[in-house]
């Protein structure tokens, strides 16, 4: 009897392929009901620790989104920047893991696994339909549309509207934007729509544009939303 233990953490007898699982859960959630009703002292503790490390994911989820900043703007390698981006949205998605295993310990409920859940599934319903997308001033275009020979001065995103020097400086500020104010979408039920780039020429322009549609839909984030002034 003294020497059995509840284990927390995945039994080590089940594999650790990361690449083979789309769940990793850290902690048993049974067990930890079980010690939130006996051991409420422990079931604080565990809770102090959870928080601890969270807040540890946070800084790093930071630390690795400056640095995804820096390589595009000194090297320009997007292809890195973006492993660094999936990187700090997984760290993000752990912890957000970990953020429902402490409402639901704290909360102290009775395995309902479901409407935890449903604690961060906050839908979003885009409810605004495009009737009529061609209707845009001259200078300014949606960004599936062809930028070949053109060079951008501002985009917009929502009620955001940043000024840029370059193409360079507009893929940087908008990874910053996404970064800073939609780092969440990525738990949402959000469904982005699919979007028809127009037929247009090789060009490095339109290599920067893929980009951007590329880092909107990694953060659901509805294309049509974002235009690019000229």
């Amino acid at each position: 009897m003294a020497n059995m233990k509840f284990s927390f953490l995945k039994n080590s007898a089940e594999t650790t392929n990361i690449e083979k699982r789309d769940d990793y859960p850290i902690l048993d959630p049974i067990v930890i009901e079980f010690i939130s009703k006996e051991f409420p002292d422990l079931s604080k503790n565990i809770t102090k620790s959870l928080n601890n490390l969270k807040e540890t994911l946070e800084s790093s989820i930071d630390s690795i989104e400056d640095r995804s900043s820096e390589i595009v703007k000194s090297n320009r390698d997007f292809s890195l920047s973006g492993e660094y981006r999936s990187a700090s949205i997984r760290l993000h998605e752990i912890s957000i893991s970990i953020d429902k295993y402490i409402n639901w310990v704290n909360s102290n409920s009775s395995l309902q696994k479901s409407s935890i859940e449903n604690d961060t599934e906050k839908v979003i319903k885009t409810t605004d339909t495009i009737t009529n997308i061609n209707i845009v001033s001259k200078n300014e275009l949606f960004v599936f549309d062809d930028f070949t020979g053109k060079s951008p001065k501002s985009f917009e995103l929502d009620n955001l509207n940043i000024l840029v020097d370059s193409w360079e400086d507009l893929i940087m500020k908008t990874a910053d934007t996404l970064i800073k104010h939609y780092k969440h979408n990525k738990e949402l039920n959000l469904e982005v729509p699919k979007i028809d780039v127009v037929d247009s020429k090789k060009s490095i322009q339109n290599d920067f544009r893929d980009t951007i549609i590329e880092m909107l839909l990694e953060y659901k984030i509805d294309p049509y939303k974002y235009k690019i002034k000229l």
